[in-house]
């Protein structure tokens, strides 16, 4: 049974030919096939912030990732009007993939409040231009941009607990809350 499974995961991950390799080698693919899921699973979990005082969640409707300036403006500002209306919330940027962290990997970039929509708390132009390099080194290497709203009673105190959830599993901030 293990080995039918084994030949369906070669076959399902568009890998058919392996049924050919020896035992070993097709552990090592195996093997390679379990880290991709797992990333895979870590990204999805690290997308979980948790605090008690959410209460909508809007994840990232409208990702943003042209590698072209102004396509990229425009993605970004088609993203954040996806968020229009929503008020007092904390927001995240996260990554499609992720990034290498002190402690770990994580996808998330960003985590910000504002008491009102994420739309009025940036003006995509001046945002867009002034960290144009992080974004476009973002882009190459992690994917896509996806900002996620998390609507809360205190926003203010929904923030610090995300950001003390992240510092306290991988030793730092996200890489854009330490940007000057």
């Amino acid at each position: 049974m293990l080995k039918a499974l084994v030949y369906k995961s070669f076959y399902v991950a568009g890998m058919p030919h392996v049924t050919h390799y020896s035992h070993q080698g097709k552990a090592q693919v195996l093997e390679w096939i379990l880290s991709k899921l797992q990333k895979k699973w870590e990204v999805m979990i690290e997308n979980i912030l948790s605090c008690n005082l959410v209460g909508q969640v809007i994840n990232g409707l409208i990702p943003f990732g042209s590698e072209n300036k102004d396509e990229f403006k425009y993605q970004y500002r088609s993203s954040l009007e996806a968020t229009r209306g929503v008020t007092g919330v904390v927001y995240v940027f996260r990554s499609e993939n992720l990034i290498p962290r002190l402690k770990g990997h994580s996808n998330i970039l960003y985590i910000g409040e504002t008491k009102y929509d994420v739309w009025n708390r940036y003006n995509v132009e001046i945002d867009a231009n002034n960290y144009w390099h992080v974004y476009e080194y973002i882009v190459q290497g992690y994917g896509k941009i996806y900002i996620d709203v998390y609507q809360s009673n205190n926003h203010k105190l929904t923030e610090h607990r995300f950001l003390n959830q992240y510092f306290q599993k991988h030793k730092e901030l996200p890489p854009i809350n330490r940007r000057g």
